[in-house]
């Protein structure tokens, strides 16, 4: 395995993996890193793991991601993150096909470390965001967005009527 040289703290080596599309030289993923997706699922192991990133990164051919704010205590690490790209590629993200649109998410990542190597990784970000640059749901505040709670309102309480005794 080629190893990534690192310009910074080794605990933010996954950023700078993803950025530099150098997801083979991973040496901080095994086959037991466990990768929670807060809002999609779980991942287990390194090849699963580069999976993921991979269809990131042919959905999203010029993603970047930035930490912000890393902190650290012990072997517990919290990184702060911008990401920006253009969902313009050949890939899905959530099974959703390119769109052509420009993104810009916010995330925080924890990481749980033994040494060099991630066990556990939680990431969080705002899906309703993603899906709001990308067109897949109406802007706040938009006749759509009034609609589409009016709705979800309407079925709320058709669901309510239908559990009464």
């Amino acid at each position: 395995m080629t190893e990534l040289l690192l310009a910074t703290d080794v605990r933010l080596a996954p950023f700078e993996a993803v950025n530099a599309r150098r997801l083979d030289a991973t040496p901080f993923w095994d086959a037991n890193t466990r990768y929670d997706l807060a809002s999609s699922g779980v991942l287990r192991g390194r090849d699963e793991i580069i999976e993921h990133f991979t269809g990131l990164l042919r959905a999203m051919p010029d993603l970047t991601i930035t930490p912000r704010r890393h902190l650290i205590d012990g072997p517990v690490s919290v990184v702060e993150w911008t990401a920006t790209a253009t969902f313009d590629g050949v890939g899905k993200v959530e099974g959703v096909a390119s769109t052509g649109s420009p993104v810009a998410l916010r995330g925080v990542d924890i990481f749980e470390w033994d040494g060099d190597v991630v066990v556990r990784n939680t990431a969080y970000t705002d899906g309703v965001d993603f899906a709001r640059q990308i067109g897949m749901l109406p802007q706040p505040g938009t006749i759509g967005d009034q609609l589409l709670a009016g709705l979800f309102n309407t079925a709320t309480q058709i669901k309510r009527l239908g559990r009464r005794p």
